[in-house]
């Protein structure tokens, strides 16, 4: 199973728990997204844990798949979208893509 930040709600997307307590979160030191440490694959020694970056900033995120011609334009339009707007904070550009793929998810 992919290595899934808490939702916008605060939800872990792995395991379901809500509103993990604070010392279970990791937060990336680049996007400030919320990780449940108990549900991420490698989580970080206790001295690094200030300088950790997500799977995903990081680029140690499995690849997605590719989808099929045609497939998903909406979705990637979207996101392209999100990061073109630069009224957004990189916090809240992470939760709004967060809640595009959120449907996708097969938690």
């Amino acid at each position: 199973m992919p290595d899934l930040p808490c939702d916008g709600d605060g939800v872990c997307m792995v395991c379901g728990a809500a509103s993990p307590p604070e010392v279970d979160l990791l937060r990336c030191s680049t996007c400030a997204t919320p990780w449940h440490s108990p549900c991420v694959t490698n989580p970080p020694a206790l001295s690094d844990v200030a300088t950790w970056s997500c799977p995903d900033c990081s680029g140690d995120a499995a690849p997605a798949p590719i989808p099929a011609p045609g497939a998903g334009g909406e979705l990637v339009a979207a996101i392209r979208a999100i990061e073109a707007d630069q009224s957004l904070s990189d916090q809240e550009k992470a939760r709004r893509r967060q809640a595009l793929l959120a449907p996708f998810c097969r938690c």
